[in-house]
């Protein structure tokens, strides 16, 4: 399955890892590989997560205080 992400995902991700950061270096790369692992869950099998609202599906973000919100 091949993700399509918004822009504005990628701008809340990039703003969230510059949080991270400021926080404590190299936390940023920790929570970006994070996002990515979701990303990847998601791509191999979207169908596990279970639906919310109409087609929103929820994926959470290990480790990290975070969901990906997807429609299959």
């Amino acid at each position: 399955m091949t993700l399509l992400i918004r822009l504005e995902a990628h701008y809340d991700v990039l703003e969230a890892a510059g949080w991270y950061e400021q926080r404590q270096p190299g936390l940023s790369l920790q929570f970006v590989a994070a996002i990515s692992e979701g990303f990847e869950r998601i791509a191999t099998g979207p169908a596990r997560f279970a639906r919310g609202h109409r087609e929103l599906r929820r994926a959470l973000v290990s480790k990290f205080p975070y969901a990906v919100y997807f429609v299959e």
